[in-house]
């Protein structure tokens, strides 16, 4: 029995020993991004949100930057300049959600 062990970490070893090395290790358990539950590491789940926020406004920035742009070389009224304020408007109404998740989860 354990010669067969053996034989078996041997074969994997032989195709690279990274996966060895995750193997071993216990898998991180997620967050529950929708649990209210106290136990549950309401304050992560709070950064979480609040770091989605973060990144959904800087993608409104750039979008915006890109409408101006685009408002320059095509027209204020093109397609181009008109979807990409859109887009960052939607950016920026997620980030506010984002936000307002981030603020319920951290009171609690």
């Amino acid at each position: 029995m354990k010669w067969r062990m053996a034989r078996k970490l041997v074969v994997v070893l032989g195709y690279g020993g990274v996966l060895v090395a995750l193997s071993c290790t216990r898998p991180a358990t997620p967050l529950d991004l929708l649990s209210w539950d106290p136990n549950d590491d309401q304050r992560k789940i709070a950064s979480y949100y609040a770091k989605e926020a973060a990144t959904l406004r800087q993608k409104a920035a750039l979008v915006s930057e890109q409408a101006t742009a685009y408002g320059l070389l095509f027209g204020r009224d093109s397609e181009w300049a008109t979807s990409a304020r859109l887009l960052a408007e939607f950016y920026l109404s997620k980030a506010d959600e984002q936000e307002r998740l981030a603020n319920q989860h951290s009171r609690r």
